[in-house]
């Protein structure tokens, strides 16, 4: 059991209530992988663990000017390509695009971890591979794996307010690293085992990027119909139609350069 000095607070995970803290003295962490939601996050988890100097994050990113830039800003420590320094981490955190570049990481990073360690996987992975990991991972060097996708952008990533969607086969464990999952998100829920959360988050995509398609083909045929869309907007959001693609994405698009997004929209969902 880790100690710490704590502020109590509670979640509901998996219909039960954990006790979280807020941590004064943390475990020791590292964050794999800078990008738009990763910056901000491990940013969070140094502010939680007071930049002590014993508890420093560490930090590791492809480019390493990245992560010269977090250490800059946030007083993480970064690690050397050959993450020699990652056996001083019992708790690991990693954020990439997809669950490839996490097996690639991980398959460099994996020995240098210590046995028991825990990692968390915060990439929207795929869940067939995030399952294969965790077997891996178990099996090959006793290391609990962690999927924890989250939503919520570079914004809520900043402001600690991102949903957790977390699957892991440990109760135990997860009830653990909720301080830490804390310090960057605000609604974590224990979906079931390893994979689950990915999978969870997978559909929560489906269900959005569906949502997004529908309200920008109903808003261009209101522009095509001589309708403005942002009066239209206006009304709609007031409506049983609304969604938060119709209340915050769109509207910002219809400000900004409707037509550029719908471009990137079709680019992005082809």
């Amino acid at each position: 059991m880790f100690h710490s000095q704590i502020k109590l607070k509670q979640r509901k995970v998996l219909g039960q209530l954990f006790t979280t803290t807020t941590i004064t003295k943390a475990k020791q962490l590292a964050f794999l992988g800078l990008g738009a939601m990763g910056y901000p996050m491990a940013g969070n988890l140094c502010a939680k663990n007071n930049g002590s100097d014993d508890s420093n994050v560490l930090v590791w990113n492809r480019t390493r000017a990245t992560a010269d830039r977090h250490s800059s800003e946030h007083g993480s420590i970064v690690l050397d390509d050959d993450f020699s320094a990652l056996n001083q981490a019992n708790v690991v955190f990693l954020c990439f695009p997809t669950s490839d570049e996490v097996r690639a990481t991980l398959h460099r990073a994996a020995p240098q971890l210590r046995k028991g360690s825990v990692v968390i996987d915060c990439t929207s992975g795929h869940p067939v591979q995030s399952r294969a990991i965790a077997d891996w991972l178990l099996d090959t060097y006793d290391i609990t794996f962690m999927d924890c996708a989250v939503s919520g952008g570079p914004a809520g990533a900043a402001k600690g307010t991102v949903a957790a969607f977390v699957g892991c086969d440990d109760e135990d464990v997860v009830a653990n690293v909720l301080p830490e999952i804390g310090a960057f998100a605000k609604n974590i829920v224990h979906l079931g085992p390893a994979s689950a959360g990915h999978a969870t988050k997978a559909i929560n995509n489906v269900m959005n990027t569906t949502n997004m398609l529908v309200a920008t083909e109903g808003v261009l045929a209101l522009k095509k119909l001589g309708v403005d869309p942002a009066k239209a907007l206006s009304v709609i959001n007031t409506a049983s139609g609304r969604s938060l693609m119709s209340m915050q994405r769109l509207p910002e698009e219809v400000r900004a350069n409707f037509y550029i997004f719908c471009f990137f929209l079709m680019f992005t969902s082809a």
